[in-house]
């Protein structure tokens, strides 16, 4: 073994001024006396040192060690009971000796592992749940993004009750958010509506509140000529004179309220819209994207009630002929707004180029 000490043993030469050499020095240090030692270095060793009976740190080393040991001897030399492994200089010196080292905990299944278990070798009692993704509002052919800002582009998100322009019923509809219908009070109640609370802030309103302005507003009747229909905006409470006049009240939908409730009623409707497809031998998954979200507007406004109201749609979709969709579109029964008029009629021009792409006759 390599010898810290004395890297080349067979030199031991003598000083020229007499004195001993290192290596010389060092056999004296760990085999003599502290009077032989003494003699031998430039400091005497502290009359403190040999009263109380120590020995100095060297010593304390020394004494463990014998003459070319290895380090593994030198350790298991030691009648401290703490295993070799776990042995420091500190320890040697000191006689102290490090705590044993607590057991791991046995590893988790590599499935139910975190970053923090596989570093520091702790187990998760049980594995973290995984998100379920939601299926497709349509199908995987469409983004439920687009599908969400076109609905909202056509109807518009109002965070007040408002009264729409449809001609199904007289004066129109009480609504609220995406195009959301409310058809009575009990209806009204169960959206989350907010009032003010007199503090700068919003607090749930009641059921009394809610009841309350649900008939203000179910009062207030479109006119017949919907070319001086009432705007949502008429109805805001508390900033338009309209609606100051007619003392509106105050409530409101929260914008995360109305996209929560706007997706639910989206998927909802494609429910409802798949299985009228399907009762009408339509199958939907076949269906060109653009024509899916065209079935899916006039579904969530109330353009595919019953089976002879929807029937002319249906026979020119199941035929594929998206010439006569256009002409059954123009009719005023599913006419609702010009700019939203236009977009159906786009979307059936975009399902026939689909089918020019896929080879469709």
């Amino acid at each position: 073994m390599f010898d810290i000490f004395n890297p080349n043993p067979n030199k031991r030469t003598t000083r020229k001024d007499g004195k001993k050499s290192i290596h010389q020095t060092r056999d004296i240090f760990v085999n003599g006396t502290d009077e032989e030692y003494e003699n031998q270095i430039s400091f005497p060793i502290p009359p403190q040192t040999k009263e109380r009976g120590e020995k100095s740190l060297a010593d304390k080393l020394y004494d463990h060690v014998e003459s070319r040991h290895s380090l593994d001897n030198f350790v298991a030399s030691s009648n401290d009971p703490v295993p070799p492994r776990t042995k420091s200089i500190a320890d040697i010196l000191f006689g102290s000796s490090h705590p044993p080292v607590p057991a791991r905990k046995p590893s988790a299944e590599p499935e139910q592992r975190t970053p923090a278990d596989i570093l520091y070798g702790q187990a998760r009692e049980t594995p973290l749940p995984v998100p379920k993704r939601k299926p497709p509002i349509l199908s995987d052919k469409v983004e439920d993004e687009t599908i969400r800002k076109e609905v909202e582009g056509h109807e518009r998100s109002v965070q007040h009750m408002y009264k729409d322009t449809s001609t199904l019923r007289e004066g129109g509809f009480v609504t609220v958010g995406a195009g959301f219908k409310i058809n009575n009070a009990e209806e009204a109640k169960q959206y989350p509506f907010t009032v003010p609370d007199g503090q700068g802030g919003r607090r749930p309103a009641t059921d009394e509140e809610i009841e309350q302005a649900f008939h203000k507003v179910d009062a207030i009747k479109q006119p017949s000529d919907l070319g001086r229909g009432l705007t949502a905006g008429k109805f805001k409470p508390s900033v338009d004179e309209f609606a100051k006049k007619h003392n509106l009240d105050d409530l409101q939908l929260s914008k995360d309220a109305i996209n929560d409730i706007l997706d639910k009623k989206l998927r909802e409707h494609a429910n409802i819209l798949s299985r009228k497809m399907n009762n009408d031998g339509v199958d939907f998954v076949l269906v060109p994207p653009s024509a899916q979200k065209l079935l899916l507007d006039l579904q969530y406004n109330g353009a595919l009630g019953n089976t002879d109201h929807r029937k002319g749609i249906v026979d020119a979709i199941r035929a594929r002929d998206w010439t006569t969709l256009k002409g059954v579109l123009a009719q005023d029964k599913y006419k609702i707004g010009e700019s939203r008029d236009a977009w159906r009629l786009k979307q059936a021009d975009e399902a026939l180029e689909w089918d020019a792409k896929q080879g469709q006759p």
